[in-house]
């Protein structure tokens, strides 16, 4: 007969084995769930949803991209998924860049200005600390709108 000690070891191990082996499907529920409530699909590192770690789910989605199918990666696109959040980051603050310079005719942003909840002076000072190694794409686009690149 077994133990008390090894039936709930194995008890406990099943549970462990079908948390981290879910389904794509249901890990995918997970994220629309999170689409649903959130607008979006920017999931934080080591955000869980009680036992499962979407977040960690997300990374491994965006790291094995290439050897996903089409279709898979079509429903993840469909709900807005987020392959790249550097490149999705940098594309905000550009944005909420060009707003301001539509507004106020300039990109002298303030160090502390935030643009609709974006820490806008923030990301022009990372800019310009950043330029050297910035694709030349990028540099381009805010040259195109006068950036300074000095503070």
């Amino acid at each position: 007969p077994k133990s008390i000690d090894a039936e709930f070891s194995s008890a406990l191990r099943t549970v462990l084995v079908e948390a981290s082996t879910a389904s794509w499907e249901y890990w995918f529920g997970l994220l629309e769930m999170f689409y649903e409530r959130e607008g979006d699909c920017k999931v934080p590192n080591g955000f869980k949803v009680g036992v499962f770690n979407l977040g960690a789910w997300v990374g491994t989605q965006r790291y094995i991209k290439d050897e996903m199918s089409a279709v898979r990666i079509e429903r993840l696109d469909a709900i807005g998924f987020v392959w790249d959040p550097y490149a999705a980051a940098w594309e905000e603050g550009y944005s909420k860049l060009l707003q301001f310079y539509e507004r106020e005719g300039h990109c002298r942003v303030e160090r502390d200005y935030q643009e609709n909840g974006v820490r806008l002076g923030n990301w022009v000072n990372t800019q310009r600390t950043t330029k050297n190694k910035m694709p030349l794409e990028r540099v381009k686009r805010l040259d195109a709108i006068g950036f300074v690149w000095i503070a």
